[in-house]
């Protein structure tokens, strides 16, 4: 069997949804994190039909064969963060046979909030008109003990329109999640004092979830994201309290935020693997779309997505910012008609 070799990267469990979506068998040789990234495998296989994989602990090279991904009703493990898992498979859900509904059960906080996708990911995904998801956060379960469980709902769509993502990028608003888990409510409220004094003129408003009881998992902890939004973009950071003051972790946050924001584009550079994704397989007609550089994060997506699916962008340089204008390869959902 041929297979398409690729490097490994962070963008690991972005390659192996690349893999299901275009039908191409990869292997990767796996430098570091292993169990992780392996996990996500066995996750696509248990939620596909026929794809399967194989590891060479000689070579440290994983195998991947690609079935199909005809969507249903499931309930997953997780060992690394749940988020890891959700954001790769955003790619996929969409282009199910029929609805899919995922019960992720595991960390739901440590280095990042999962209520982050709601927040952001699906508002990038809005404008592909990708309108029918949903994720629930039905226990929170902070590290390292986890227990979490995290509902991930998505319908099936034929085929995703291009965009045109260049207007406007001034911020409208700001907002605060700040969540909690089998602890007292000073640390949400020192918090909240934080980013009243650093971000409160930005129409700011603070959301709060104090964590203590079944809805919460053994672990304690605190979190805060942040985010701000224009009419079409949104910039966001997250910030862990694992071993640090809650007034310490605001004041991080609430300056990664402005500096995140202060960049050109219109959104945030740690959204452009899933919307770079996006645009590779979206309609062939012609897409826009204003950043604010070229990240290495990026390069090695659009590395992996020239592999993948032959895509490719012209690039133009106005001010502060970059235009990207692109054409999709015109993916379009097969697997509807096999269910």
């Amino acid at each position: 069997m041929d297979y398409l070799e690729i490097e490994d990267s962070d963008f690991f469990n972005f390659a192996i949804s690349y893999s299901l979506l275009s039908k191409k068998s990869v292997k990767i040789k796996i430098k570091r994190s292993r169990e992780y990234k392996e996990d996500y495998v066995k996750m696509i296989c248990y939620l596909s039909k026929n794809s399967e994989y194989k590891y060479d602990a000689k070579t440290k090279t994983l195998f991947f064969n690609p079935g199909v991904f005809l969507g249903g009703s499931f309930v997953y493990n997780c060992k690394d963060e749940i988020y890891n898992y959700i954001g790769p498979l955003l790619l996929l859900i969409p282009f199910a046979g029929t609805d899919t509904k995922i019960t992720f059960k595991g960390i739901t906080n440590r280095f990042h909030c999962v209520e982050i996708i709601k927040i952001a990911n699906f508002s990038l995904l809005k404008h592909f008109e990708i309108q029918k998801l949903d994720l629930v956060v039905k226990k929170t379960g902070f590290f390292p003990d986890g227990e979490g469980e995290v509902e991930l709902n998505c319908g099936p769509i034929n085929q995703i329109k291009n965009v045109d993502l260049t207007g406007p990028s001034e911020l409208i608003k700001t907002r605060a999640f700040l969540i909690s888990s089998r602890l007292n409510s000073t640390f949400i409220s020192e918090m909240s004092e934080v980013i009243k004094d650093l971000l409160g003129d930005l129409n700011l408003k603070i959301f709060t979830h104090l964590r203590n009881g079944k809805d919460s998992g053994p672990s304690p902890g605190y979190q805060c994201a942040l985010f701000m939004e224009s009419i079409d973009g949104i910039f966001y950071i997250e910030k862990d309290g694992f071993d640090r003051k809650p007034r310490d972790v605001a004041k991080d946050a609430c300056l990664g935020l402005l500096n995140s924001a202060n960049k050109s584009g219109l959104f945030d550079e740690k959204m452009y693997p899933l919307l770079f994704s996006f645009l590779a397989i979206s309609s062939t007609d012609i897409s826009s779309v204003k950043i604010s550089r070229k990240t290495d994060e990026l390069e090695i997506i659009l590395k992996y997505l020239k592999i993948f699916f032959n895509y490719s962008c012209d690039t133009t340089k106005y001010n502060d910012h970059l235009i990207i204008k692109s054409s999709g390869c015109g993916y379009k959902n097969i697997n509807m008609k096999l269910n």
